[in-house]
């Protein structure tokens, strides 16, 4: 892993001085992904932390990118790893001010990644968006309110899509989900 971050960081500076900005995102969207997977072997929690924030820095940067772009679909996939690694970078805290925190950023960039989608109209990548908005709004849940609202709609447009790609026993999942998060009432 380390020899492919050395490359990543190595194509990352080629980019940058050939002003090749496509390019330069794409390679920070696979440093985000590799420092990830360092965080999952590190020997230390600071250094599970270090990692996860290097992760952050790279993708932070590509989402800047492409929204200068105007890249969307690229744009909804870097939201949707920037959600995944604020998500992993709560769970590494020991702050609990600055795990809700990361929790929060997490939900906002799934947010946006949906509805970057959604208006994209990607439904096969909304069959894992809206599942991992539910997941992202459920840790939420005794501190937003508003997260059960965001959680049962997730839910709902999950068991619809999921009903349209032939996964009826998901769909019931998240359709039971839904009525659950609605306080059972029927739809």
């Amino acid at each position: 892993l380390q020899r492919a971050i050395e490359a990543i960081e190595e194509s990352v500076e080629i980019y940058k001085r050939l002003n090749l900005p496509a390019d330069l995102a794409m390679s920070l969207n696979n440093a985000s992904n590799f420092y990830s997977k360092l965080a999952d072997s590190a020997e230390s929690d600071q250094q599970r932390r270090d990692y996860l924030q290097q992760a952050v820095e790279a993708i932070q940067e590509a989402i800047e990118i492409y929204k200068r772009l105007n890249l969307p679909a690229n744009l909804a996939l870097s939201l949707w790893t920037s959600a995944s690694v604020w998500q992993a970078l709560a769970a590494a805290e020991d702050d609990d001010q600055a795990e809700f925190a990361h929790r929060v950023r997490a939900a906002e960039c799934i947010d946006e990644a949906i509805s970057l989608l959604e208006q994209t109209g990607r439904n096969y990548r909304l069959v894992g968006g809206y599942p991992e908005g539910v997941r992202m709004h459920l840790t939420l849940l005794q501190q937003r309110p508003e997260s059960v609202q965001r959680a049962r709609i997730y839910a709902e447009k999950a068991a619809v899509l999921l009903k349209e790609y032939a996964k009826p026993e998901e769909a019931e999942q998240f359709a039971e989900l839904a009525r659950q998060l609605s306080g059972g009432q029927p739809d």
